[in-house]
C-alpha cells in the first residue's frame, strides 16, 4: 500500500489500465477513486478485506478483476460502476450476492 502512494499511482489520473494483481496489498490508498479514468482493474491474489468508498467514483470500469482476495458483500462499493462488463470475484468472502449489484446494468 505504502509502495502504491510513494509512487504516486494515485496521481496516475490518465491510466486506463491498472494491474497490481499478487502484490499481497491489504489496502488501498483513500485517493484510489481519483483513478476515474480506468477501465480495466486487476487487484486479484492479493489480502484486501475492503475497497475505499472512491472507488465508486470509477464510472469507466468495464473490467474489475478482485478474486482472490479476502472481501465480503458489504466492501463492495460498485453500484455507480454502470458501465461495468466484467466483474470477477472468485475465492473471496462472499455469502450471498450484495444487493447493490441491483443497481448495474444488464
Amino acid at each position: 500500500v505504502r509502495v502504491a502512494e510513494e509512487a504516486g499511482v494515485v496521481g496516475l489520473t490518465s491510466l486506463t489500465t491498472l494491474r497490481l494483481q499478487q502484490n499481497e496489498l491489504m489496502a488501498l490508498p483513500d485517493g484510489f477513486g481519483l483513478l476515474t479514468k480506468l477501465q480495466y482493474l486487476d487487484l486479484s491474489f492479493n489480502h484486501l478485506v475492503s475497497l475505499p468508498s472512491g472507488i465508486a467514483h470509477m464510472t469507466k470500469m468495464r473490467e474489475l478483476k478482485l478474486s482472490y482476495n479476502d472481501l465480503e458483500a458489504k466492501s463492495l462499493p460498485v453500484e455507480s460502476m454502470t458501465g461495468l462488463e466484467e466483474l470477477h470475484l472468485t475465492a473471496n468472502r462472499l455469502t450471498g450476492i450484495p444487493h447493490t449489484f441491483a443497481h448495474l446494468k444488464e
